[in-house]
C-alpha cells in the first residue's frame, strides 16, 4: 500500500507540473520575427513589442522602421547611439530625444603600433587669434560632432561623470517641478482676475441699491498698490520657491510613461479642472463674502460720514483686507504644490526650505 501511495503521489506530482507548464506556456508572450510582422502582431495578439526596448540582428533600416511604429501607437521615443555610425543619423533626427555617445575604442585602437591619432584640421582662412576650430580637435571627433547635430546630449563613454539613468530621473524631477510652478502660477493669476471681477461686480450691485461714491472713483480706488505687490512680489515668489521642491526625485521613474495623445486626455483636462477647483474656488468664494459682508457692515455708516475722503479711505481699507486675505489663501494653496508627493504631515525643512523662507517673510 505505501508503494502504491508513493506512486499514485508522484503520478499527480507529474500531471501537476504538466499542468503548470502548459499554463505557463499559454500565457507566454510571443514576441514577432521580422520587422513586417510587427504590425500585425500589435493588431491581433498584444502590445508587447512596444515594451521591449532591445532589438538583436537589427539594421539601422529596421530600427527607423520600429520607431515609426512607436510613433503610430502614440510612443514617445529615446534614442541612444553611437555618434561615430553615420546610419545613426536619420535616427537621431526622427527620434522625439537623442542622446549621442562617442563609444569607447577596441584595445588594439589605443595600442601606438597600430593606430595613430588624426591630425587636427588645418584652416589658412582663420587667424592664430581667433580660430574657428580648437586646436587638438580631430577629424574624428569632428565627424562625430557633426553626426551629433540632432542631439541636445552628447557624452563620451571614455570619461567618468556621465550617468545617463541618474540623468533622466534628474531631468523627469526638474520637468515635473516646472510643471507644477506653471500651473500654480497660471491657475493663481486665473484665480486673481476672477476674484477682480466678482469685485467690481458686487461694487455694480451695491451701487445699484447704494450710492455712496461716484462709480468711477469707487472703481479706481479699489485698484491700489496691494495689486501690483500681489502681481509682482507675491505671485512670482511662491511659484519660483515650488521649483525647489524635493520629494520623491525617483517617482517619476516609477510612473508609467505617458503617450502622445493622453497629454491632453479628456480624463486629464477633468482632473486638472477638479483638483484646481477645489483649492482655488473655496477661497476665491470666502473672499468675495468677505468682500460684500464688509461693505454692507460699511454701508451703515456711510452716510454719517461728513467728509468724501473719509469713504474714500473705508474702501481703501476693505481692498486692502480683501488682498491680504487673498495672499494667505495662496500660500495655504502653493503648501499643496511645495510639497506634492507625499502626506502634509511629513513635510520637514528640507523639502523645500526655499518655500518655507519666503511664505514666512
Amino acid at each position: 500500500t505505501s508503494e502504491t501511495d508513493v506512486s499514485r503521489d508522484s503520478e499527480h506530482k507529474f500531471q501537476r507540473d504538466i499542468i503548470y507548464q502548459n499554463y505557463l506556456n499559454e500565457n507566454k508572450s510571443r514576441l514577432p520575427t521580422g520587422i513586417e510582422n510587427i504590425r500585425s502582431h500589435i493588431e491581433n495578439v498584444d502590445n508587447v513589442p512596444l515594451l521591449v526596448s532591445l532589438f538583436t540582428d537589427c539594421n539601422s533600416a529596421a530600427v527607423q522602421e520600429m520607431l515609426e511604429i512607436m510613433h503610430e501607437h502614440g510612443e514617445i521615443v529615446c534614442v541612444v547611439g553611437s555618434c561615430l555610425a553615420l546610419n545613426n543619423l536619420h535616427l537621431f533626427r526622427v527620434a522625439d530625444a537623442a542622446v549621442a555617445l562617442f563609444p569607447q575604442k577596441p584595445p588594439i585602437c589605443l595600442n601606438q603600433h597600430y593606430w595613430r591619432p588624426p591630425e587636427p584640421i588645418p584652416d589658412a582662412s582663420a587667424s592664430e587669434a581667433t580660430p574657428l576650430l580648437p586646436k587638438k580637435t580631430s577629424t574624428l571627433e569632428f565627424a562625430g560632432q557633426l553626426i551629433a547635430s540632432f542631439c541636445p546630449l552628447v557624452g563620451h563613454m571614455d570619461r567618468g561623470g556621465f550617468a545617463i539613468y541618474s540623468l533622466i530621473s534628474e531631468c523627469h524631477y526638474s520637468v515635473n517641478n516646472f510643471y507644477l510652478c506653471w500651473k500654480f502660477g497660471l491657475t493663481a493669476c486665473l484665480f486673481l482676475n476672477g476674484l477682480l471681477f466678482c469685485v467690481v461686480f458686487a461694487l455694480l450691485l451695491l451701487h445699484l441699491f447704494y450710492a455712496p461714491l461716484a462709480l468711477n472713483e469707487s472703481l479706481c480706488i479699489f485698484c491700489h498698490q496691494a495689486y501690483l505687490w500681489v502681481i509682482c512680489f507675491v505671485l512670482p515668489a511662491l511659484t519660483v520657491s515650488i521649483w525647489n521642491r524635493r520629494v520623491e526625485r525617483l517617482k517619476p521613474m516609477r510612473q508609467p510613461p505617458l503617450k502622445r495623445n493622453q497629454l491632453a486626455s479628456k480624463t486629464r483636462v477633468i482632473r486638472f479642472v477638479w483638483y484646481v477647483s477645489v483649492r482655488f474656488v473655496p477661497s476665491v468664494s470666502f473672499c468675495c463674502a468677505f468682500f460684500i459682508t464688509q461693505m454692507l457692515i460699511y454701508h451703515g455708516n456711510l452716510y454719517e460720514w461728513d467728509s468724501q475722503q473719509t469713504v474714500s479711505q473705508a474702501y481703501e481699507r476693505i481692498s486692502e483686507m480683501l488682498l491680504f486675505q487673498f495672499v494667505l489663501y495662496l500660500v495655504c494653496i502653493s503648501f499643496s504644490y511645495a510639497n506634492a508627493g507625499q502626506a502634509f504631515f511629513r513635510f520637514r525643512f528640507s523639502t523645500n526650505p526655499c518655500w518655507l523662507l519666503l511664505s514666512l517673510i
